[in-house]
């Protein structure tokens, strides 16, 4: 069974990556200048002082989403490295990817 702490850390980390996803959107749509946390905060339906809750500051979310991005990409590219296929193909695929 769960303890509480488990259990809130599991719906800070839910929260955390909801408030990443929606920022993504945000910022890729607005980008960094015109985006603001207000912004974010109502599209994730919560107040400006829970995105402080998990970020320190507009760059620290948007760092977080960068970094965020850079880790999907190497798995992906991890993917097309590991595929057992012709290494003009795995090639290509890495660039497309």
């Amino acid at each position: 069974m769960q303890n509480n702490t488990e259990v809130n850390g599991n719906k800070k980390d839910i929260n955390r990556e909801h408030i990443l996803k929606i920022a993504r959107e945000i910022f890729s749509k607005y980008g960094y200048k015109k985006t603001t946390l207000d912004d974010i905060a109502n599209a994730v339906r919560k107040g400006k002082s829970s995105l402080y809750y998990y970020f320190e500051s507009k760059e620290d979310l948007f760092q977080a989403v960068i970094l965020k991005e850079v880790d999907i990409l190497g798995k992906e590219l991890e993917i097309v490295i590991n595929r057992n296929t012709d290494p003009v193909d795995k090639l290509r695929d890495y660039i497309l990817t």
